[in-house]
């Protein structure tokens, strides 16, 4: 029996969607980064989304292309956002906020004094209240 297309998120499902899921060093290696950086954004869930098949991790190709896409137009749509002002995004001055209660907030706490060490009871204080010894001599 021959089982219909099911429809999936990219449209139809076929033989095209059958595809080998990459493991995280084809990912590294097709995407020309690190393989730690693979692992790293697994991490962080920042990469495409892994999946994993017993203790491997597995990335289906059409969720590694949707991935880049969208890695494409966030970076399009940042580079618009910061024409804009003239300046790179990240780099953009912040507005001054003022401080809580206009400014005054007093004098700062008072410091914690600082621990000293103590000589324990019953020890010399140095070494030469016991005498000198020559090595290996008791």
């Amino acid at each position: 029996m021959v089982r219909p297309a099911t429809h999936s998120r990219g449209g139809l499902r076929g033989e095209s969607d059958r595809r080998p899921l990459l493991s995280a060093e084809e990912l590294a290696e097709f995407l020309q980064v690190p393989l730690s950086t693979v692992y790293l954004w697994n991490h962080r869930r920042q990469g495409p989304p892994a999946h994993k098949v017993g203790r491997h991790l597995r990335y289906r190709w059409a969720e590694v292309e949707t991935w880049l896409e969208d890695q494409a137009m966030e970076r399009a749509a940042r580079a618009w956002r910061s024409r804009g002002s003239g300046q790179a995004g990240r780099y953009q001055r912040r507005p001054e906020i003022p401080p809580v209660g206009g400014g005054l907030a007093g004098p700062p706490p008072p410091r914690r004094a600082r621990r000293t060490l103590r000589p324990t009871p019953g020890r010399a204080k140095s070494a030469g209240a016991q005498g000198t010894l020559g090595h290996g001599e008791r």
